[in-house]
């Protein structure tokens, strides 16, 4: 069996329950909408899995509570059904069902939840890393059901066989969960690396738009478009390297500007 287990409701708690049960580790809100909860949670040594049924509520920590709690495992929340938005603090988006959702607990983050039924599996940092050294770097990435289908599955099974998992076999299922886990990811972009070509393909636009407007200008330079774009030299040699470097045109010529 299980180390230990619970069950809550909101039937006989109420919100001011569910705000209890999560002020160690969660800022727990009510979203203006009927709020019901219902937590069914199962620890282990180095594993805890919770099913959960939530409609009406908010979970955010920011880094103050980051930095105050101290938490430094990763979870693994598996919408089933029903209306999710989490991530990154500001940078939450709208998982579809069968997704999942990574989070490092040492990075700020909000979820908020409408008619949903999830799974979340909390994983020690210790065994994540050990199959993921880089895991931290996905904090806040959805996993599509396409790609994640396989871990999604191993969580729904183990919540509905939890009360009945003897801790080697629930220590055996942590270690396949970390190395799916790590598969799964090897599969899809860190949000961190999408965020950062977003970015540079918006700064390169702005620099182009620059360049285009000012092509009959005689004096135009490297160093004008930087300083018309916003970036430095350096930064704007980088932007343009992979397309062979800073392009000038005027009506006659086109030029390619050096990258050293």
């Amino acid at each position: 069996m299980s180390h230990q287990s619970f069950i809550f409701s909101s039937e006989t708690d109420g919100f001011e329950g569910y705000h209890a049960l999560y002020a160690s580790g969660s800022d727990v809100s009510a979203t203006g909408t009927p709020f019901h909860a219902r937590v069914q949670a199962y620890r282990f040594d180095r594993m805890n899995v919770f099913e959960r049924a939530l409609s009406g509520v908010e979970h955010r920590r920011d880094l103050p509570r980051v930095r105050r709690d101290g938490f430094d495992h990763f979870t693994l929340q598996y919408l089933r059904r029903g209306t999710f938005h989490g991530g990154a603090l500001d940078a939450e988006r709208r998982l579809s069902p069968g997704d999942i959702i990574l989070f490092d607990l040492t990075r700020p983050q909000r979820t908020r939840l409408e008619s949903a039924r999830t799974v979340t599996v909390s994983l020690s940092r210790e065994l994540v890393e050990a199959a993921l050294p880089e895991a931290s770097r996905y904090h806040g990435q959805i996993l599509p059901e396409a790609v994640s289908g396989l871990l999604g599955d191993l969580m729904g099974s183990l919540a509905r066989r939890a009360g009945a998992t003897p801790p080697g076999s629930a220590a055996s299922t942590a270690r396949a969960l970390t190395e799916l886990l790590a598969g799964v990811l090897g599969q899809v972009t860190p949000d961190d690396e999408a965020a950062g070509s977003v970015i540079a393909d918006l700064r390169r636009r702005r620099a182009e738009v620059f360049i285009e407007a000012r092509l009959n200008d005689p004096s135009l330079d490297v160093s004008m478009v930087a300083r018309g774009a916003g970036l430095s030299r350096s930064a704007l040699y980088r932007l343009f390297e992979p397309m062979g470097g800073v392009a000038q045109r005027d009506c006659q010529d086109f030029r390619v500007w050096p990258g050293g």
